[in-house]
């Protein structure tokens, strides 16, 4: 398990904005558990995450934050 630090760096998502998406409904970053009072990450779970957005999976044509792919820039 990882902390969100290391889940930020891992992803390349700011800190802040995993913590944004904690707090929304349908919860659109990887999954996350508290240990305690820390918010901790599964190695796994943040790079299927990251994958996913490469595949199309999660926002078919964008990546992480909403930006487009390389893909989706050409088609």
């Amino acid at each position: 398990m990882i902390d969100a630090r290391e889940a930020s760096r891992l992803s390349g998502v700011p800190i802040e904005t995993l913590k944004y998406w904690r707090r929304q409904p349908g919860r659109p970053g990887p999954k996350w558990t508290n240990v305690g009072r820390r918010v901790m990450y599964q190695t796994s779970d943040v790079i299927a995450w990251v994958e996913a957005q490469f595949t199309g999976e999660a926002h078919e044509g964008r990546g992480v934050g909403g930006r487009p792919t390389s893909t989706a820039i050409g088609a």
